[in-house]
């Protein structure tokens, strides 16, 4: 059961970009009034934020729930794991602050697309061994 819900939980992680959005078009604009540059990068910095910390959170604990076996059968997904344990809370610190510092103008738009990127890199490797520990 527990595998199941773990199971069910990242499938959400990794189609939430499309269920935010929706599949189908209801002919009225998805947004009706512009959004400057600096709103959408900030609102993409929160999503990939959650999304980043939620998936990491997953991922480990997946991770230490089955540590002797992904020791034994897979060990890159344990390095990997060790590796985000070391860097995730720094990153993720790293990119609230460069977003919370964009949004209120003193920040650096490279930085924060940078920290934003390296997160979601991060994201998607952390997805894919959820799947292969989850046999998917």
């Amino acid at each position: 059961m527990k595998y199941i819900l773990i199971s069910l939980t990242a499938l959400c992680l990794c189609i939430a970009p499309i269920g935010f959005t929706g599949c189908g078009y209801s002919g009225q604009p998805i947004v009706t009034t512009p959004i400057a540059p600096s709103e959408s990068v900030v609102v993409k910095a929160e999503q990939t934020l959650r999304i980043s910390k939620d998936t990491f959170d997953i991922f480990l604990r997946l991770e230490k729930d089955n540590h002797s076996t992904v020791v034994e059968n897979a060990p890159q997904i344990h390095q990997f794991a060790e590796y985000l344990r070391r860097n995730a809370p720094n990153w993720l610190i790293q990119a609230n602050d460069l977003k919370n510092k964009y949004k209120h103008g003193e920040g650096n738009l490279q930085a924060l697309l940078t920290a934003i990127e390296n997160l979601t890199a991060n994201t998607n490797q952390a997805k894919t061994y959820i799947n292969q520990l989850n046999g998917a």
